[in-house]
């Protein structure tokens, strides 16, 4: 009787924990990457000392959501048009930076001399910053600084393939400009995404990322079936 009782309450708390779960984690949330410290005191020509302590990656939290921001950069790829975009088959000279964060957002620095905006080229690479959240989200928004005007890019990088990398299977989307603010084709839910400038007159500073979490009701009902096992198997040994 004991043990009915008990599970009851649990199955009670159970489902209240996930319907207010699923409520609460459908709420968009917004990140802001810009205004950190430990950034060059002349982000066009860092002093070696200065590079050499910037970080290759940062985090930050929201709620009960995660997000690590790293600075990555690749010299080539293999791929092929896709539905959207193109599909990645090898990934060429993919190298970690470091990342600044200035006032008008996060940027990449390839070297100690290299200026703090992302930008590419066939030379210096293709930068980008890889956003790794701590659950699946879909990115509803996205706002840039420090862009001159509408010459100015932007890629996103879907992780198909959910290694939370940057590698094949993964979708590189069509050019974008910065100024559209809400990205257009892409309609999944990740943990991993990227977001890279995709040429050399496209150069800007990653302001902030809104992200859309995707509830997960079935975690809360897996606990719950995890309990039962464990009170059925404790009344047949009763």
């Amino acid at each position: 009787m004991k043990i009915r009782t008990l599970f009851a309450a649990v199955s009670s708390a159970a489902f209240l924990s996930v319907g207010a779960a699923s409520m609460a984690v459908g709420a968009p949330v917004t990140f802001n990457l810009g205004s950190g410290g430990g950034v060059p005191s002349d982000p066009t020509n860092p002093a070696l000392a200065e590079y050499n302590a910037l970080p290759g990656s940062f985090s930050l939290t929201s709620g009960n959501l995660s997000l690590n921001v790293a600075a990555q950069s690749y010299s080539a790829i293999s791929a092929a048009a896709a539905p959207g975009g193109v599909e990645v088959f090898f990934v060429f000279g993919r190298e970690d930076e470091k990342v600044g964060r200035f006032a008008e957002g996060a940027g990449n620095f390839s070297s100690p001399t290299s200026d703090h905006l992302l930008s590419s080229s066939a030379l210096a690479g293709f930068e980008y910053l890889l956003l790794t959240f701590s659950r699946a989200v879909s990115i509803t928004e996205l706002a840039f600084g420090e862009f001159s005007g509408g010459d100015d890019f932007f890629n996103i990088i879907e992780d198909r393939n959910r290694d939370d990398a940057f590698g094949a299977g993964d979708l590189i989307g069509f050019d974008q400009p910065v100024g559209n603010g809400v990205p257009t084709g892409s309609s999944g839910a990740y943990t991993t995404w990227g977001i890279l400038a995709p040429g050399v007159s496209s150069s800007w500073l990653l302001e902030s990322v809104t992200v859309a979490p995707v509830p997960l009701p079935a975690a809360g009902w897996l606990l719950l079936a995890g309990l039962g096992g464990l009170f059925a198997a404790r009344r047949r040994q009763g």
